[in-house]
């Protein structure tokens, strides 16, 4: 029974600094304020639509019906995509994929010059590289278009 306590006493005491050293990986990565930031940089995708109207004396209507549905979409936002349940995810994550060592190695490597380097500059390499995919994606789509109206020239033909 001593033996069984002592495994899982180990086992807690594991799981708890690796959650802590995680914590610490998210902060040095910027933690919620980066999290914060790309949830409102995507809010666009989340916001909610003005429904409501003027009446003839410049009244507006359904104001309450519209305050109704924007608090119970911050309470949906706040529920599924608040920096806490975001940060519990990302911790399970971490926690599964990574061992207590190498969590430690990748803490300490982010606390490092290069480390920290890298995290400066990783915003300017995603919008460099986003960049460089937009393109990518715009040349896709014209010579695509191109393809498409080339096959449907041929199959006009085809058919007469």
């Amino acid at each position: 029974m001593k033996k069984l306590f002592i495994a899982f006493s180990m086992l807690f005491s594991i799981s708890i600094s690796a959650n802590e050293i995680v914590e610490e990986i998210l902060q040095l990565e910027g933690g919620e304020a980066e999290y914060n930031k790309v949830i409102e940089q995507n809010s666009f995708m989340m916001r909610s639509f003005d429904f409501g109207t003027c009446d003839a004396d410049g009244n507006y209507q359904l104001q309450d019906l519209e305050t109704e549905f924007k608090n119970k979409q911050e309470k949906l936002k706040e529920k599924y995509l608040s920096w806490d349940v975001y940060k519990a995810n990302i911790i399970n994550a971490y926690e599964n994929t990574y061992t207590e060592q190498e969590l430690l190695g990748l803490r300490d490597f982010l606390r490092s010059p290069i480390g920290k380097s890298i995290l400066e500059k990783r915003h300017q390499l995603f919008l460099l590289s986003g960049q460089s995919n937009q393109r990518n994606v715009e040349k896709y789509i014209n010579e695509n278009k191109k393809l498409w109206d080339e096959f449907g020239k041929r199959l006009d033909q085809l058919i007469e």
